[in-house]
C-alpha cells in the first residue's frame, strides 16, 4: 500500500485497519488535505495508560528491525473534516511513523506492516471495549542518505533554504550591537539552524551569575563534537544569532524592500501636476498614498545598520548528552556587557506589527480564554515588545490551549492544543529505550481545521500558556517536521534546566529563567 497522495500527508501509507485512511481528489485533481484533531477520549485515554501503551510499545518493538530503525507513535484523531461534522470519519487512530533509509527499505517490506497493523487492532480490540472504535495507520517517511535534522543552506549555499528575518531583525539592526536578539530569532552555525529560546542564568555560589542563550543541541553541535560537561579543551564553537545564511538572505530582503518603496516615490512624483488649483489636490493625494518618508528613512537605515551588524552571539558552553534525544538544548556564553537590562531579555515580537492576523486577535479566539485572560492579553500587548513572565508551574493538562511564539520559520503566533496521550519517540541511536513527550495538535481558530504548527527551522521556540507563562521548548529531534507538521513535541522547561544542572554537575535549582 503506498497512496500517498490519496493519504493527505506527506508520507506513504504501508498498511492499515482504518477505513477511512484515503482520501478523494478535488474536482481540480489535486490530491486531498488530511486534518489531525486531538484524540479527545478520556475513557480510550484512561485504557491507554492502565496498559494499552505498555502492550503496543512491545509489539512495535517486537516486529521493527532493532538498531536500524527511528520511529514516532502519535495517538490522535486523523480525518478529511472535522469531527464536528462526522466524528465516525475522523477516528482515533495509532498513527505510526517509520524513518526509512532508502537503502534499508527492503528491511521493511509491506508484509512486515500488514503483519505489525493486524497485531496491534488485535491488541486494540482486547484492552479497549468502548464504543468508538480505534484504528492503526503505519507510515513510511523515506529519509535520503546525507539528510541531517535542522540542515538549512550554508551562507554560500542556496538562498531559497534561507529564510527572510526582515520584519523580527530590522529594529534589533537599528539598535545595532547593543541589543541582545529576541527569543524566537534565527540562530545557529553555517549549515544548520534553529530557533532561540532565550536566556537563562545560573547562580554561582559565590552569589555572582553566568549568562547563556538557550537553544536546541543540533543549532550548535551537528556532528555531536561536544562531550560530556562541554567541550574539549581549546575547542571553540561560535554561534550567531541570525544564522549566517539567513542573515545574508534577510540583507537581501530589506534592500529590495528600500528599492521598491525608492522606486514607488519616484513612480509617484512623475504623477505629480502643475501648481494650479487642481494640481495641487492631485499632490495631496499622491503625498497621501505614497510611502511616507519615515518607512523608508526606516528601512534605509536597517539596510545600512545591517552591513555592521555583528551576528556572533557567543561560543557554545555545554550541551546536552550525546546519549539521549530528549531533553534537547545548548548553552551560549553571553558577554555580560551586552546584557545591559536583564529582566528585559526575554521579550518577544510584538503580535500586531509582526504576525498579521495572530491567534490572540481572532474573534474566534476569544473562547479559549476566561475574562481575566482576555484582560490579560490586552494588557500584554500594549508594550512594544512584551515581557514573558516566570514559568508555568506544573505539567499542561488534556485540551489547554498554548501558544508558539513567533519563530525563526513560522514567523507568527501559532495556537495548539494539548494532546490527551503523549507522543512516544524511538530514536535509532537509543534501541533499549523510548521517549514520552508533549504532544500538541496546532489549531487554527479561523477555521474548524488544525493546520501546520511548526516546520524545519522551529525546534527551540517557546511555547507559552494563555497567562504569558513559558512552559516548553520544542524539541529538536526534527522527527515530526516532515511528516504530521500540525503535530509539535515539546520539552517542559522546567526538565530541561534540570538536566543542565545534572549534566553540570551544578546545584539544583541554580538555572533561573532571566
Amino acid at each position: 500500500m503506498s497512496e500517498r497522495p490519496l493519504y493527505g500527508m506527506p508520507m506513504a501509507v504501508l498498511a492499515s485497519n482504518n477505513p477511512y485512511v484515503l482520501g478523494q481528489p478535488n474536482l481540480f485533481g489535486d490530491a486531498p488535505t488530511k486534518f489531525t484533531f486531538v484524540s479527545d477520549n478520556p475513557e480510550f485515554t484512561k485504557c491507554w495508560y492502565e496498559g494499552l501503551r505498555a502492550a503496543v510499545l512491545r509489539s512495535t518493538e517486537t516486529h521493527l528491525p532493532k538498531g536500524k530503525t527511528t520511529w514516532i507513535l502519535h495517538v490522535v484523531r486523523l480525518g478529511f473534516a472535522s469531527p464536528s461534522a462526522d466524528k465516525e470519519k475522523c477516528p482515533i487512530v495509532l498513527q505510526l511513523i517509520v524513518y526509512l533509509k532508502i537503502d534499508d527499505i527492503n528491511e521493511f517490506p509491506d508484509s512486515l506492516a500488514s503483519d505489525l497493523v493486524d497485531d496491534l487492532g488485535k491488541l486494540i480490540m482486547m484492552y479497549w471495549d468502548g464504543e468508538e472504535k480505534v484504528y492503526v495507520d503505519v507510515c513510511g517517511r523515506y529519509v535520503f542518505p546525507g539528510s541531517s535534522v535542522g540542515k538549512v543552506c550554508s551562507a554560500s549555499g542556496p538562498a531559497e533554504r534561507c529564510v527572510d528575518q526582515s520584519m523580527n531583525y530590522a529594529r534589533l539592526y537599528h539598535d545595532g550591537n547593543g541589543r541582545l536578539p529576541l527569543p524566537g530569532s534565527s540562530i545557529g552555525i553555517d549549515g544548520f539552524v534553529g530557533t532561540l529560546t532565550g536566556y537563562v542564568k545560573h547562580r554561582l555560589p559565590s552569589g555572582k551569575s553566568e549568562l547563556f542563550a538557550l537553544t536546541c543541541r543540533h543549532v550548535g553541535d551537528q556532528k555531536g563534537n561536544i562531550g560530556e560537561g562541554g567541550l574539549a579543551k581549546g575547542q571553540t564553537i561560535t554561534v550567531s544569532s541570525p544564522q549566517p545564511g539567513d542573515h545574508m538572505e534577510t540583507k537581501h530582503a530589506i534592500a529590495m524592500r528600500v528599492q521598491r518603496l525608492n522606486q514607488e516615490t519616484k513612480d509617484l512624483e512623475t504623477k505629480k501636476k502643475p501648481s494650479t488649483t487642481f494640481g495641487s489636490i492631485v499632490n495631496k493625494i499622491v503625498s497621501v498614498i505614497a510611502p511616507s518618508n519615515y518607512v523608508e528613512l526606516f528601512w534605509l537605515g536597517a539596510q545600512r545598520a545591517a552591513e555592521k551588524y555583528k551576528i556572533e552571539l557567543g561560543p557554545v558552553y555545554a550541551a546536552s548528552s550525546t546519549k539521549t534525544i530528549a531533553p534537547d538544548w545548548l548553552l551560549v556564553s553571553i558577554d555580560p556587557a551586552r546584557a545591559i537590562r536583564l529582566k528585559f531579555l526575554n521579550q518577544h515580537f510584538h503580535s500586531t506589527e509582526f504576525d498579521h492576523g495572530s491567534g490572540f486577535k481572532d474573534p474566534s479566539a476569544r473562547s479559549c480564554f476566561s475574562t481575566e485572560n482576555l484582560i490579560r492579553v490586552d494588557w500584554h500587548w500594549e508594550e512594544i515588545f512584551p515581557t514573558h513572565r516566570t514559568l508555568h508551574q506544573g505539567p499542561l493538562l488534556a485540551s489547554d490551549i498554548v501558544f508558539k511564539q513567533p519563530s525563526r520559520t513560522t514567523q507568527k503566533w501559532v495556537a495548539s492544543k494539548v494532546n490527551d496521550i503523549e507522543s512516544i519517540l524511538k530514536p535509532t541511536n537509543e534501541s533499549d529505550r523510548t521517549i514520552s513527550q508533549v504532544c500538541l495538535v496546532a489549531l487554527d481558530l479561523k477555521s474548524s481545521h488544525r493546520l501546520a504548527g511548526t516546520k524545519q527551522g522551529d525546534a527551540g521556540a517557546m511555547i507559552f500558556d494563555g497567562g504569558f507563562h513559558p512552559v516548553a521548548m520544542i524539541s529538536g529531534s526534527g522527527l515530526k517536521m516532515d511528516a504530521n507538521s500540525s503535530i509539535t513535541n515539546v520539552n517542559y522547561l522546567s526538565e530541561v534546566y534540570e538536566d543542565i544542572e545534572e549534566v553540570l554537575g551544578w546545584k539544583r535549582g541554580s538555572v533561573r529563567w532571566c
